[in-house]
């Protein structure tokens, strides 16, 4: 974790300059995952003006959320500052596939149509 720490100091030279101690880490519990999905809920939906995309109010929460490490950034009062989830391209990929999988069939068979009826 202080490899972590010492990058995003490197990275923000002003995060230094201030004084203050953060933390970063990955959550690891279910509850620190619903930390990061409440201040998603404030930053997309109540800042920015972006369209809920989760039906539970005050957390944003999508399909990929299972499958990601949420990388947490704490302030001295342990207060969630910032967060990220990290996806591998493999999972996000398969994610998406297991969603898409019935519209893909439907295309794939609507395809092997055209194919038979060309000339």
């Amino acid at each position: 974790m202080d490899r972590i720490e010492d990058s995003l100091l490197r990275e923000f030279p002003a995060i230094a300059r201030s004084g203050r101690r953060y933390s970063v880490g990955f959550a690891r519990s279910d509850a620190e995952r619903r930390e990061a999905q409440r201040l998603r809920w404030r930053v997309f939906v109540e800042e920015m003006g972006a369209q809920p995309r989760s039906k539970e109010p005050g957390v944003d929460h999508d399909l990929f959320d299972p499958h990601c490490k949420h990388l947490l950034v704490r302030d001295e009062e342990k207060k969630i500052l910032g967060c990220a989830a990290l996806i591998s391209d493999v999972t996000a990929r398969w994610e998406r596939e297991k969603e898409t999988k019935g519209k893909m069939a439907a295309l794939e068979s609507r395809i092997r149509e055209l194919e038979k009826a060309a000339p």
